[in-house]
């Protein structure tokens, strides 16, 4: 093969400088350095792929049931349906912390809780149904942080001493102040007119409150007069009047029968209705998907 002439030597070594720097270019962009890339945002990341609850969804639900307790069944409920807020009535202190932890654990939503009790701790109802020394009462749980909490011994207890409890929290990215209630049981009505009394006076108020609960009563009951003048119930089906479209969701004798409520104040207005699930528990988890109006 003869020797190319100069100027085919020029061109050939402008070729070979060509096909360097081709060369060196793409294996710098094929491992670019750490100063050339900017790391994503974890922060950023972890924002849009973090599970959330129904940020409007608030629930309530008695957990206990003569079977005994269940708090595995009440965590999978309530992660399947994710509300923002439940009140929970009828519950052991232990199984609070149960039904939070397992609820965090099935659905990676941190939630937080709040419990009370009203009776004295050596009441036979403890020992029953929580074990010897264990406390029982009402509970709030939330997706969004609880403060100010606050609770309420009722004057007028009946057989069982109750209460409310309640907490700043978010609900429809606004803050509310929920209230989480059980009522007397059946055979109390004056006992229950004068705590609806008192719960009233104090929901009322707050510029944004949602008062669930247990409330032992139907809402066409007189005892629950109070409750109609500064709230409405999320199911559009139930009044102060009675009307067999109001959605039942305990079972109660001699027949199943509405005691399971979602107040709000004329700052929400509720979504198409309740929803009744029915538990492993003598009640239904009962929510509404609220929206935020004021």
């Amino acid at each position: 093969m003869p020797y190319p002439d100069s100027r085919g030597l020029m061109l050939l070594i402008r070729r070979w400088r060509l096909f360097v720097a081709l060369l060196a270019a793409a294996v710098l962009l094929g491992t670019p350095t750490a100063a050339a890339v900017e790391p994503s945002s974890p922060t950023a990341d972890a924002s849009a792929q973090a599970p959330s609850a129904q940020p409007n969804r608030v629930a309530t639900l008695n957990v206990y049931n003569p079977g005994g307790r269940k708090p595995d069944a009440a965590a999978d409920v309530l992660a399947k349906y994710r509300p923002q807020v439940v009140g929970l009535q009828e519950v052991c202190q232990t199984d609070v912390w149960k039904i939070r932890d397992k609820l965090t654990e099935r659905t990676g939503i941190e939630y937080h809780a709040k419990f009370e009790y009203f009776n004295h701790w050596w009441h036979w109802s403890h020992a029953w149904r929580c074990g010897e020394g264990r406390l029982y009462g009402i509970a709030l749980l939330s997706a969004s942080p609880l403060t100010e909490f606050d609770s309420h011994t009722y004057d007028e207890g009946g057989t069982e001493r109750r209460g409310y409890v309640s907490a700043k929290t978010l609900v429809d990215g606004v803050e509310v102040r929920v209230f989480n209630t059980h009522l007397a049981q059946a055979g109390q009505s004056s006992e229950r007119r004068s705590q609806v009394s008192e719960l009233v006076g104090e929901a009322s108020r707050h510029d944004r409150a949602i008062v669930l609960g247990d409330f032992n009563a139907e809402p066409h009951y007189g005892e629950l007069a109070g409750m109609w003048t500064g709230f409405t119930e999320a199911d559009p089906g139930c009044g102060p009047v009675y009307s067999a479209a109001c959605t039942v969701t305990a079972n109660a004798s001699p027949r199943r029968k509405k005691f399971d409520y979602v107040w709000i104040n004329n700052a929400f207005q509720p979504g198409p209705g309740v929803t009744a699930v029915d538990t492993w528990s003598d009640h239904d988890l009962v929510f509404s998907d609220v929206n935020n109006v004021l």
